[in-house]
C-alpha cells in the first residue's frame, strides 16, 4: 500500500506541476 501511495503522490505532484506550467 505504501508503494502505491508514493507512486500516486509522485504522479499527482507531476500533474500539479504541469498544470501550474500551463497556467
Amino acid at each position: 500500500m505504501t508503494e502505491v501511495a508514493t507512486v500516486m503522490l509522485l504522479v499527482w505532484q507531476q500533474a500539479s506541476y504541469t498544470h501550474s506550467e500551463v497556467l
